[in-house]
């Protein structure tokens, strides 16, 4: 009688290749991801505070550069101004703008600030010499309401005529105290800036070319 044959036992089963490889990188990213998560909120924030650590440091740095002038120019031989280009208004470039008046200088600066110029006033070329007297313009004027020196624009449409003039061609900048003198909340540098101009306000009033728009009719508080 034939004998049967024996049953073969079944292959132990193997996990292909590409399944290991792919278990793997997957328990891989279940442990780097949460500690690539911790080390990019830590090199955020570390980023932060040195952000913030530099704008602090640049805020103080500027705030010593202006005591530092300050403290130079208030020996009383020089200081230093800002004022408006002339031909913005001689050209009626603040038109362009959208601006029917001008605002305040810090605005102008942060908006317009190619319109702006600093310049270095210095006595010993002022007194006797006024040589400033024919290129810069300094307006008196009053103040149309207590927080608006010129609400309605007379003031600057006049100032326009005058540089428009043969007596205001020559003129390449003009200091009005609210477009040239930081207004309103100032800031710590701004206040500096402005108390040291108030105190030589006389150099940028008295020895440049003047322009009284007192008297003229125009609307006052």
């Amino acid at each position: 009688n034939p004998q049967p044959l024996p049953t073969p036992e079944p292959e132990p089963w193997v996990l292909p290749a590409w399944a290991i490889i792919l278990a793997s990188v997957v328990a891989g990213l279940i442990v780097l991801i949460p500690l690539g998560l911790r080390l990019y909120r830590r090199v955020r924030r570390l980023f932060s505070d040195a952000k913030h650590t530099r704008l602090v440091q640049s805020q103080l740095a500027e705030a010593n550069q202006a005591l530092k002038d300050a403290a130079l120019e208030m020996q009383g031989a020089q200081c230093t101004f800002v004022f408006l280009d002339a031909e913005v208004i001689r050209s009626g470039r603040y038109e362009a703008a959208g601006y029917a008046t001008l605002p305040r200088l810090q605005e102008l600066e942060a908006k317009h600030p190619e319109w702006m110029q600093k310049q270095l006033l210095q006595r010993h070329l002022a007194y006797g010499r006024h040589a400033y007297r024919e290129e810069i313009l300094a307006v008196s004027h009053r103040w149309e309401q207590p927080d608006a020196p010129d609400a309605s624009g007379a003031q600057l449409r006049a100032i326009r005529e005058h540089l428009q003039s043969p007596a205001g061609l020559e003129v390449g900048f003009v200091w009005y105290d609210y477009w040239c003198m930081p207004q309103g909340e100032r800031t710590p540098t701004e206040k500096v800036d402005f108390k040291r101009m108030l105190q030589n306000v006389l150099l940028a009033r008295r020895e440049t070319k003047p322009l009284s728009l007192i008297g003229r009719g125009l609307p006052r508080t």
